[in-house]
This record gives structure tokens, C-alpha cells and sequence, in this order.
């Protein structure tokens, strides 16, 4: 499921970033950043429903539980 998602923080950095999910489930989510992250670190997201008038916005807190660096090429 793709869906709007903002990031708030990483870590005790605050960012703005607009990404979209990969994939969404009851045991996390997936999305691509491009920020660097610490496996372990805090991280505060925005997951909006699409579809809603006006949308609902789920405020998150989570763990990062993987990361990794996308390859170019």
C-alpha cells in the first residue's frame, strides 16, 4: 500500500521530508528516504489516508529496525 508520509525526526535530528510508503503492515512500515539512519534509532513519522476529506493523518513513533543505502547504477 503507498501512502503520503511525512518524517518528522530521525534520531535526535528534527527533518521535513516527504517520502511514500512501500509497503504498510501491523508489524511496520517500509519506505525509501535517502536520509542516513541508525539501526535502533527513534524516528517520528505522518502516515496520511488518502481518500479522506479531510485526511486522516496517524502520528507515529517507531524503532528503525533496517536500513540500508540504495545502490545507484
Amino acid at each position: 500500500m503507498q501512502l503520503p508520509l511525512q518524517i518528522l525526526q530521525v534520531g535526535p535530528e528534527k527533518v521535513n521530508r516527504t517520502v511514500q510508503t512501500r509497503d504498510i503492515s501491523s508489524g511496520g512500515v517500509c519506505f525509501l528516504s535517502g536520509l542516513d539512519v541508525e539501526v535502533g534509532g527513534r524516528i517520528e513519522y505522518l502516515i496520511t489516508l488518502s481518500g479522506k476529506n479531510p485526511p486522516v493523518k496517524i502520528r507515529c513513533l517507531g524503532k528503525v529496525l533496517r536500513s540500508r543505502k540504495q545502490e545507484i547504477g
